[in-house]
């Protein structure tokens, strides 16, 4: 079940990455075009959160059996990096959204909670971190 999670979690991130990127230069050159794209980057990010959290919860950060000590320890720590960046980065995209007085719809009718103040400033730095 792990493997299964982290194979349909990989083309997610990947797609997460690309919506991203195009949203961050849709956003800034055409902005009327960017909801459609924020959408899809909101619940994208929200699948790849689920599958992050069913996978650890399957699995966990365990060691690996490995002939190289030293590999295993900096896989694992990769692994560590990569969980981290996926369970924060959502928020700090969340904080941005809230941040900038967008509401972030997660599913139809189900909207996130507001987690920060309405601070265009903030928002700005936020969007940098994420």
């Amino acid at each position: 079940l792990a493997r299964r999670l982290h194979w349909i979690g990989v083309p997610l991130v990947a797609s997460q990455i690309a919506t991203g990127f195009a949203l961050g230069w849709v956003a800034e050159h055409r902005p009327e075009a960017s909801a459609g794209l924020a959408v899809a980057h909101v619940r994208i990010g929200l699948a790849v959160v689920v599958l992050a959290g069913l996978r650890l919860a399957v699995k966990g950060l365990g060691k690996r059996a490995s002939a190289a000590p030293a590999r295993s320890a900096l896989a694992g720590r990769a692994h560590a990096l990569l969980y981290a960046g996926m369970l924060v980065l959502p928020v700090t995209g969340l904080a941005a959204f809230d941040a900038a007085g967008i509401g972030v719809e997660l599913l139809p009718g189900v909207m996130a909670p507001d987690i920060v103040r309405t601070d265009l400033d903030a928002a700005d730095r936020a969007f940098l971190a994420h």
